[in-house]
Parts: C-alpha cells; sequence; structure tokens
C-alpha cells in the first residue's frame, strides 16, 4: 500500500511506503529454511496470524527517510542480530558506543512509540499518550539531525545467552513452577513491542528472538536503569499470555499435526541444526521443564 501525505520524519510530503516496526530481518530470519522448525511469530492482537501481517505501519514514511533506517537496521542485523543468534556471539560493548547503534535504538523505539498509539488507541490515558507523543518529538529531532550526542534515557539491551538455558541450573528448578510454559522458546523465537510498566518507571520495550531493547519513558532522566526483576516479570507474563492465546485457539492435536508437518518438511540435516541453534536448545529446555513439572504433580499426596 502507498500513498502521498506528510512524513512524520521528515515532515515533507511525499510517497509513503510500510515500515516494519519489528524489522524486517527479522521476519526473513524467521522463515529461513535453517529455522523451519521455528513456529510462525505472534502477536497479541492477533495470536494466530504471522507476524507480517501486523508488525508494520502502512503508509507511514518517505521512501527516503526508510531507506536510510534500512541503512542501520543493515548494520545492527550484520553486527548484532545473525551474530548472536546464528553463531552465539555476544556483541561487544564497544558496538553499543558506535554512533549508528544510538540511531538505530532510538529509531526502534521512535516507531515502536508510533505503533503503541495506534494499537493501544483508546485504552492509554491521556496523560500517557502527551509522554508518548512528547517523546516521539524527541526522538524525531535526534534522528534528523543525526547528532552524535543524544541526551536522554539510555536504551538498554540484554542477550540471552547459553547459560541461560542451563536444564539444571538450581535457581532454574527452584522457580520452574513459576515459569509459563513455552517460557525459553517465548524468549527465543517471538518478537513484539509494548509499553510496559518496570516498577516505578514506564518502559518503551521491543523484543527481538534472543534480544530486548528497553528504554524509560517515565521519569525521564538521563541515567535509566533497567530494574531487571521486575521486567523479568513482565517477559514471564507476556510469554503467559502468549501461551494462553496459543492453547485458546489451538489443540494439542493440532499443534502435533503443525509439529509433523515442519518434521516432515525439513531434512535430518536441517533439523540437527535446528537443535544446536538457540531456538532448539530452548524448545529441549521447555519440553525438560514440562516433564518436571509434570512429575511433580504427579508426586503430591493426594488429600
Amino acid at each position: 500500500m502507498t500513498a502521498n501525505g506528510k512524513c512524520p520524519l521528515c515532515l515533507k510530503r511525499a510517497l509513503l511506503v510500510r515500515s516494519h516496526v519489528i524489522p524486517n530481518f527479522v521476519i526473513k530470519w524467521s522463515k529461513n529454511e535453517k529455522n523451519a522448525l521455528l513456529p510462525s511469530l505472534l502477536t497479541e492482537s492477533s495470536p494466530s496470524a504471522p507476524v507480517q501481517q501486523a508488525l508494520y505501519l502502512d503508509d507511514f514514511m518517505c521512501e527516503v527517510c526508510e531507506g536510510i533506517f534500512a541503512e542501520w537496521e543493515q548494520q545492527f542485523s550484520s553486527l548484532i542480530f545473525k551474530p548472536h543468534v546464528d553463531a552465539k556471539l555476544t556483541p561487544s560493548e564497544q558496538l553499543f558506543k558506535e554512533p549508528w547503534m544510538r540511531l538505530v535504538s532510538i529509531s526502534f523505539a521512535w516507531r515502536v512509540a508510533h505503533a503503541s498509539l495506534i494499537k493501544d488507541q483508546g485504552r492509554i490515558s491521556a496523560w500517557m499518550e502527551a509522554i508518548i507523543k512528547a517523546r516521539i518529538k524527541t526522538w524525531r529531532r535526534f534522528l534528523i539531525c543525526n547528532t552524535r550526542h543524544y541526551a536522554g534515557p539510555k536504551p538498554i539491551w540484554r542477550f540471552l545467552e547459553t547459560q541461560d538455558f542451563d536444564p539444571i541450573d538450581t535457581d532454574l528448578v527452584a522457580e520452574m513452577n513459576s515459569l509459563p510454559d513455552d517460557y525459553f522458546s517465548y524468549l527465543s523465537r517471538v518478537s513484539e513491542y509494548g509499553i510496559a510498566v518496570n516498577g516505578a518507571n514506564i518502559e518503551l520495550f521491543i523484543k527481538l528472538p534472543q534480544i530486548v531493547m528497553t528504554l524509560s519513558i517515565v521519569p525521564n532522566h538521563c541515567s535509566s536503569k533497567l530494574d531487571s526483576e521486575p521486567f523479568d516479570s513482565i517477559l514471564k507474563e507476556r510469554a503467559r499470555m502468549i501461551s494462553s492465546h496459543i492453547e485458546a485457539n489451538t489443540t494439542e492435536i493440532v499443534r502435533q499435526q503443525r509439529t509433523d508437518s515442519i518434521l516432515r518438511r525439513t531434512s535430518e540435516a536441517q533439523r540437527l541444526r535446528f537443535f544446536a541453534s538457540r531456538g532448539g536448545e530452548a524448545m529441549i529446555i521447555d519440553k525438560h521443564l514440562k516433564d518436571r513439572k509434570a512429575a511433580h504433580q504427579d508426586s503430591k499426596p493426594l488429600l
């Protein structure tokens, strides 16, 4: 879809094009044959629909501005996303000091803020809407001026490591009953965005497979520090919500049929590569935790 209008970034009238809130390279990665065992990416509003049907903005930006964002995202994809999800390499801290990384982080936040206003229209307070619009203006000025210095709250990035999927970790086993089903698969594969309350802060977040970025909206201070424990609770609640949506919309038989269909379409080599990846490790851990929960329930004495 295309239409003429004013680009919200450069403010010039031009032909507007579709702009992905979840980057297009994430969608392409999820469709890659070596990730064939990953289920379709899901969204809160349409849990049974592939991500490409829900997580973009139609007729949003001009082609020039969209092209600028695409260049920054290509750097993020090649230097951070793909090395992390495909090769299990944690990005160096130096990368996050690069000017382009500040730009791509704020560009993610800017689009998420726009999309959140549209997605949550009528469900957020007038006060919160005013705060979000003020942040959009601030972030736009930074992006359009392409300055080296950004004085607002700092984006915080979190990366899932292989050890996060250790099935015999004592702390993990101790809290397994509090984890929603398919929690690690959610962390590993699901992409979504939104605004969430995190302790005293209100955080904008974008979640990609195995990566989460948060940015404080309220309060507006330069040394925003993510309170990781409450945000972990938010991730668990998001995972629980999506898992419940899936269970409500499909039966166990249908889910098994989909899994069998995927297995028939993939080669043994593809399956081996998948189960060696973080996504495969996540599915194994989730299965391990489900089995332990079931065994724990079976071992409870009858009253």
